[in-house]
């Protein structure tokens, strides 16, 4: 039997904001012998490069950008869209998408939204995510439920459940805090 030779990889991000998802998924790899030589990035936030490199992976960026407070993205409103929100790893290593908005995600730790503001905030993105669901889901011409989410929702049910209606409880359990 020859040598075995590790595997090493390049990872690939569009944006590279804090430098402590890209640590987590290179910290698991390398737990299954993958080695994460470098990360090749649209748009890197300069001050946090070197958490990454300080673990000995390289980064390349087109763009560096520095004094950054926040990022978004549209989708990032809007709640069950692809890739929308923050990929937060549960204890048993799920993935779930975390919305930037009340009630399923913090506004205030991950989007800088003001306290008093958040209210407000949430509320438009619920209703702008009801608006997309229905019209989704009236064009489909089926109630649209969780397994037509394309990730699983942080601080939703676990068993299945239909979007508009778990919606329209959100939007009211803003008013109770």
């Amino acid at each position: 039997m020859g040598e075995v030779v590790p595997i090493e990889i390049s990872l690939i991000d569009d944006v590279v904001f804090s430098g402590s998802m890209i640590c987590k998924v290179a910290d698991a790899l390398r737990e299954k012998g993958v080695i994460v030589r470098e990360v090749l990035a649209g748009v890197a936030v300069k001050e946090n490069i070197p958490i990454i490199t300080s673990q000995g992976i390289g980064v390349k960026s087109c763009f560096d950008i520095t004094n950054v407070l926040d990022e978004v993205c549209e989708r990032d409103f809007y709640f069950g869209v692809a890739q929308s929100g923050q990929s937060v790893l549960t204890p048993n290593n799920t993935v779930l998408k975390q919305p930037y908005f009340s009630p399923f995600g913090l506004p205030v730790d991950s989007a800088s939204v003001p306290e008093d503001k958040v209210y407000d905030f949430s509320k438009e993105c619920l209703g702008c995510s009801y608006t997309l669901w229905e019209d989704m889901q009236k064009n489909s011409g089926r109630v649209l439920t969780s397994n037509d989410l394309p990730e699983r929702i942080a601080n939703t049910p676990t068993e299945e459940f239909e979007i508009l209606p778990l919606l329209c409880s959100a939007s009211e359990s803003l008013l109770e805090q």
